[in-house]
């Protein structure tokens, strides 16, 4: 996802010279540049967002600016002011392309973006409409919902993150959460005027491809590459001047997108999530889950020693060891195993801390199947450690004529099928199937 990064500048405070007056503003009138164009151009002290050399743009045979030259810097607010058809909203769409897309248009000159000629023979204009957005003065809300205005860019952007938290995140910043936060399946449409340019700001903000972010007031910030006190000691040092002072600034990261882990098997949304910050297995379930009915308790997490794309399951493992023994150097892992059951006895320890790359994978429950003189005979969830007289339970107990004394468990051994009679305390494994039998008198 892209966030929307074209800052414009301050206007001066001293009158510019008359020849760069007539409604465009830093430009020579059409005939008067020349060589000394460059002596025209407004120059900011700041660093230089935009650098427009000499833009000439036509429609056709009718010329809509004139060899505009000046400066962007960066961080600042530019107002372009002028009467109606001036050539202000054709000046702007210049700065990311959007005026290739109308037919019979010509460019002369460069426009120059953090020192790249955007207009360029080898430069890709969909990259540079990634990179600067734009937001029109009337707005222009996606015949969607609310929510599906806000992710439609991410998801053609192949973002991975959680969805939910991208949209609740723009809409604050756009300062539209709370008027639509219950209504998110409402139409961007159907939204009042001022609502629907928030909504339009709102799907604009997000992380740049550079990892730069944008923060109110100062713009783009660089982030990619920073530690969290780097970005803090940016955001506080740009506040500082002239806007807030002793600013008080916490930079919290809310998401990894390298940093995934996948979720498999009985969960109700499985699928590749991103770390945010320290993150635990009860977590992540809670973002995939909740957990089939047919769930195993006991939680498998595979471990690769090395970047992966996709989940690797249990198996995998196994056989990329067995390769690796064989020489062939493909990666090994670990199978961690995790009782959901001791962690909700409080048995913290068993929250295990995911790292990038895992794998849980929450596996079909194993079974043990009650047959015979019981309420609600067939299969009930095995977990270790349970007993016959649980198993008869969970099918809903002896039946009146039942023989309560013992039970029989038909259990596979070596492969063959044997029949034992077992009392009633005695543990189950995966697999056993329990007769109960009718009581003779």
């Amino acid at each position: 996802m892209t966030l929307l990064s074209v800052t414009l500048c301050q206007a001066p405070e001293e009158a510019a010279p008359e020849e760069t007056r007539g409604g465009y503003t830093g430009a020579l009138p059409s005939g008067q540049a020349g060589a000394g164009w460059q002596e025209h151009i407004i120059r900011p002290s700041e660093p230089t967002l935009f650098s427009l050399q000499g833009l000439s743009f036509w429609y056709g045979q009718k010329r809509a600016l004139a060899e505009v030259s000046m400066e962007f810097p960066v961080n600042k607010v530019t107002a372009l002011i002028g009467p109606s058809g001036c050539g202000k909203s054709t000046l702007l769409r210049c700065l990311n392309r959007m005026n290739d897309l109308i037919p019979g248009v010509r460019v002369d000159g460069a426009v120059e973006y953090h020192g790249q000629d955007i207009y360029a023979s080898d430069i890709d204009p969909v990259e540079v409409r990634r990179r600067i957005g734009m937001v029109f003065q009337k707005p222009n809300p996606f015949p969607k919902s609310i929510y599906q205005n806000i992710v439609f860019g991410a998801r053609v952007n192949g973002y991975n993150g959680n969805l939910d938290e991208l949209v609740e995140r723009s809409l604050r910043q756009a300062a539209l959460w709370t008027e639509v936060s219950g209504d998110l399946k409402k139409s961007g449409l159907a939204l009042s005027g001022g609502q629907q340019q928030r909504l339009c700001i709102a799907r604009a903000l997000a992380v740049q491809p550079d990892g730069s972010v944008v923060f109110p007031l100062i713009g783009s910030v660089p982030a990619g590459g920073a530690t969290t006190a780097e970005v803090e000691r940016q955001i506080s040092t740009r506040l500082a001047k002239g806007l807030i002072r002793d600013a008080h600034v916490s930079v919290t990261v809310q998401q990894y997108r390298s940093k995934l882990v996948f979720v498999v098997g009985e969960v109700s949304r499985p699928g590749a999530y991103p770390l945010a910050g320290e993150t635990r297995i009860v977590e992540i379930l809670a973002r995939a889950g909740p957990l089939t009915k047919d769930a195993s308790s006991d939680i498998l997490v595979v471990r690769p020693t090395e970047q992966v794309e996709r989940p690797v399951l249990p198996a995998q493992v196994k056989v990329r060891d067995e390769q690796r023994a064989g020489g062939h150097g493909l990666p090994a892992g670990q199978v961690l195993r995790v009782d959901v059951r001791a962690i909700q006895a409080g048995r913290l320890d068993e929250n295990l801390v995911l790292e990038p790359n895992d794998t849980v994978f929450v596996p079909l429950a194993e079974q043990v199947f009650v047959t015979g003189e019981v309420r609600s005979p067939g299969a009930v969830p095995f977990r270790r450690g349970i007993t016959a007289r649980q198993a008869v339970a969970l099918a809903g107990g002896f039946s009146d004529d039942a023989s309560t004394g013992s039970v029989h468990v038909v259990r596979d051994v070596i492969g063959t099928s044997r029949t034992l009679k077992v009392r009633l305390d005695e543990r189950l494994q995966a697999g056993d199937t329990v007769v109960v039998k009718k009581a003779w008198f």
